[in-house]
């Protein structure tokens, strides 16, 4: 049996051309495809969207930052360093489009004195 799929063909912002190959087949899937090329087509049209493989993984954003802050050198150290503690860790080297929304826990019930600040049980 012939697999099929459907091929998106067209130009990012910069006049390159893309292709973005989908899963899906293409006789139960076209409403997929077509909202997915009108998605990308939206990202074009704003001059957002990036290829997958173009795509910037956090330590890349970090240096971009870094070098663009127009403040003291103490203060660039200081960022630096709670980025360092802080968001690294979390990060990674992960792209940034791979990052998810993580659930948030309401701080109107104030803190569990049960819960580590990182959301695991602690003994008491």
């Amino acid at each position: 049996m012939l697999s099929t799929r459907w091929v998106l063909d067209f130009s990012d912002q910069f006049g390159v051309r893309r292709w973005v190959t989908t899963q899906w087949s293409a006789d139960t899937d076209k409403p997929k495809a077509d909202k997915l090329l009108a998605r990308l087509s939206v990202q074009v049209d704003e001059g957002v969207f990036e290829a997958r493989n173009e795509q910037r993984t956090f330590p890349q954003l970090v240096e971009a930052y870094i070098s663009q802050l127009d403040v003291r050198e103490l203060t660039k150290l200081e960022y630096q360093q709670i980025i360092t503690a802080r968001l690294q860790p979390f990060f990674g080297g992960m792209k940034l489009r791979a990052s998810r929304r993580m659930p948030s826990k309401s701080c109107a019930d104030g803190p569990n004195p049960k819960e580590s600040p990182c959301g695991q049980s602690i003994r008491i």
